[in-house]
């Protein structure tokens, strides 16, 4: 069988078991007192992590939520009706995690982390931020392997192309192109079928979404579940108007598949001084003679000003209008650096390997089963 990455969006298994109506649970003692613990969400969860990575053959990630009060703080500079504590602030219309289901979620992060199963979660990444950053890593160090990213967020879909499939849960299919990749309520998406998924979803009937235009949508029609919608793009983008700028750049065959994605961050040297751009590297700007009056400072992704360039060319948009946009992919971009004095505030790319000792590996199923045998979940080792 071939070898797979594995990255697994824990909140979403989470969600998906808090509200199972089939529940589980054993005695287990706390403080020196037996009680009946509810084990649901660590048996269903740990047991898919451990169905889906073959065993811990497939190297594996399993991502976390973190707060992110460096990206809310973005949105509330560059909006300010999304100020924090408004109830329109990012993710402001989301309820609070309740107690039941945090602590299941710490549990099982713990048991993962004892097992030696790769975790990741750090303050101010959100899963997606880290997903993203595994995805990299993983073509990093296991070049040319299939990577499975396992999830229920359609913001996710932007990072399918030929080596990333996107299992996306479904309450009514189970697909994959074979038998042996199947996940039980999940449809495989790949750049062969993700139109017609996508154009499926009841977020996006009615709207052409060939691949890989998901993130265009989104940054033009905004997204409610995150709680961001400028309404002075989105008017100007009914069903009608968006679908017939596809078309426009369809029939100039601009290339989908490398304009609407996230991006890493990308910076210049310039001279505090005179303002002027540092051409050179930044080894060259510490042999440079000005190199106490030279700054490094983030520009826009190449992505980035292609999406801008696109906007202006098939579209009716204005300087202003496509400078909100500019500010909104921005704000959605997976693992974007906030720069901000208050340490609090200030994120940098998150690195698998570098930021913490953590790397993408394989684990051991037997050292799992041995940590998760208290909670009297039975692993099916071969």
């Amino acid at each position: 069988m071939e070898k797979r990455v594995v990255i697994v969006d824990f909140n979403h298994q989470l969600f998906t078991y808090f509200h199972s109506n089939h529940r589980l649970s054993c005695k287990v003692v706390i403080n020196g007192e037996v009680v009946e613990k509810d084990t649901t969400i660590q048996n269903a969860c740990i047991k898919n992590i451990h169905r889906w990575s073959n065993g811990g053959v497939y190297p594996t990630a399993v991502c976390f939520d973190r707060g992110v009060p460096a990206r809310k703080a973005y949105w509330q500079k560059e909006f300010p009706e999304m100020s924090i504590g408004s109830g329109k602030e990012y993710k402001g219309n989301r309820e609070k995690m309740p107690e039941a289901m945090f602590e299941a979620g710490s549990d099982c992060e713990s048991l993962l982390r004892s097992a030696g199963v790769s975790c990741f979660a750090h303050k101010n990444y959100e899963a997606d931020d880290l997903i993203y950053a595994c995805v990299q890593r993983a073509k990093e160090k296991y070049p040319g392997m299939p990577i499975d990213v396992v999830t229920n967020d359609a913001d996710l879909l932007a990072l399918v192309d030929d080596t990333v499939s996107v299992f996306i849960r479904s309450r009514k299919l189970t697909w994959a192109e074979n038998d042996a990749i199947k996940k039980t309520h999940y449809v495989q998406v790949t750049p062969q079928n993700f139109q017609e998924v996508v154009e499926d979803l009841s977020a996006y009937k009615g709207f052409m979404i060939p691949y890989n235009t998901l993130l265009l949508h989104k940054l033009l029609r905004g997204d409610s579940s995150d709680n961001f919608l400028r309404k002075e793009i989105s008017r100007m983008y009914p069903k009608s108007k968006y679908n017939n700028m596809i078309l426009a750049m369809e029939a100039d065959e601009i290339n989908f598949e490398e304009v609407f994605r996230y991006s890493p961050p990308r910076y210049e040297i310039f001279n505090k001084v005179t303002g002027e751009v540092f051409d050179g590297t930044l080894e060259d700007a510490l042999k440079s003679p000005d190199r106490d009056n030279l700054k490094k400072r983030m520009k826009d992704s190449e992505e980035l000003e292609a999406i801008l360039w696109c906007l202006k060319k098939y579209s009716p948009i204005s300087d202003e209008q496509l400078e909100v946009v500019r500010k909104v992919y921005i704000g959605m971009n997976l693992n974007q650096p906030y720069l901000n004095r208050d340490t609090n505030l200030n994120r940098l790319e998150y690195k698998v390997g570098k930021t913490e000792s953590i790397d993408i590996n394989s684990f051991d199923e037997i050292e799992l089963q041995k940590v998760i045998s208290p909670l009297k979940i039975m692993l099916n080792i071969k």
